[in-house]
């Protein structure tokens, strides 16, 4: 409709706040308002309008999802009627009346709300919310569409989210079905791993690497602060590497000395079945890839297993003596001997 009120109520995000016209006849400036469906709470209210007047205004809705605005027509005789650089006529020549169509689009600002630590990490659920302001008058802001970047897509408000693996990921807000990024954020996850515990022969050394693309920064249990750290006796070691968001993982590592008096080999087992000495058990082989060979007395290969377990029972082999080679990739794991089968 049409004002002359000088102190015609608006909101926030208006056009115009001031009725620069006043000409009873004409009808000062166009304002838009609009109340919420009992018609009882103002909701969103605007002049628009120049130094002059304006009339006559009609309304049409856009109700497009992505595009949610709406399309006034009006007459104006001001000199100064707000336009955009992209209008068709951006300014009046003249003190004359010139016929103004006007779109107002839904402006929507949204800012993701990280975490409170923002440190989240593989497998543990946190979540995310939306800061909301700007000039959504028309959309129902309940339910934003997520994506995570993870092919993981929902729409809710405050979604819970929990990764599967480590990694950067893009996580985006949109409207429900609209193409326009409101709003991204890049959540860094990193995890880290020295792997398994380690042997190593007396006198030789090791590198452990604790290099990880996201971390800025590594510090270990002596202090030394580069990501790898060369290791030449046994002990507890532990590093802990930080990115820059001052988000932080840590890893522990046991190295043992692997020596001839770590691993006992037994000279007899008896697989009959009665769970005692079934197995050709052989103690200290710890986390070390060890390869068993085994061959009979006639020197023909009868087993090999490259990742031996403490799991062999004899493979219904005959009583008798039996010759073995069980090495590790380590220089100082080659032990060669002989053991007695008995049932």
């Amino acid at each position: 409709g049409n004002t002359t009120s000088p102190d015609f109520p608006t909101t926030v995000c208006t056009i115009d706040s001031t009725n620069a016209g006043g000409n009873a006849y004409w009808g000062g400036d166009i304002f838009l308002v609009k109340f919420d469906s009992s018609g009882e709470r103002l909701l969103y209210s605007t002049l628009i309008g120049g130094a002059g007047d304006e009339a006559h205004a009609k309304l049409a809705l856009d109700n497009a999802a992505c595009t949610r605005g709406v399309i006034i027509g009006a007459n104006s005789d001001s000199p100064d009627f707000p336009t955009t650089a992209d209008g068709f006529m951006p300014t009046n020549p003249g003190a004359t009346t010139q016929h103004a169509f006007i779109r107002l689009k839904e402006e929507l600002n949204v800012r993701i709300i990280l975490p409170p630590d923002s440190c989240p990490k593989a497998g543990e659920a946190f979540v995310l919310s939306p800061e909301i302001d700007g000039c959504g008058h028309w959309t129902d802001f309940r339910k934003l569409e997520w994506s995570f970047g993870d092919g993981v897509v929902v729409w809710d408000t405050a979604p819970s989210h929990a990764y599967s693996g480590n990694g950067n990921y893009t996580v985006q807000v949109r409207k429900p079905g609209c193409s326009e990024v409101l709003d991204e954020q890049v959540l860094n996850l990193f995890a880290l791993d020295l792997g398994p515990d380690l042997e190593i022969c007396p006198g030789q050394d090791i590198i452990l690497d604790a290099s990880i693309a996201q971390a800025s920064s590594y510090l270990w249990h002596d202090g030394l602060t580069t990501a790898t750290h060369q290791v030449d006796k046994a002990g507890l070691l532990f590093v802990t590497a930080t990115d820059a968001r001052g988000c932080s993982a840590s890893d522990t590592v046991k190295v043992n000395l692997l020596t001839q008096d770590n691993v006992q080999i037994p000279n007899i087992f008896t697989p009959n079945g009665d769970g005692i000495n079934d197995k050709f058990f052989v103690t200290g082989l710890g986390d070390t890839a060890w390869h068993l060979q085994v061959f009979d007395r006639w020197g023909k290969l009868r087993l090999s297993d490259t990742a031996y377990q403490n799991d062999w029972q004899g493979d219904q082999l005959p009583e008798g003596v039996y010759y073995y080679i069980l090495k590790s990739r380590l220089t100082c794991g080659t032990f060669i001997g002989h053991v007695t089968l008995m049932r």
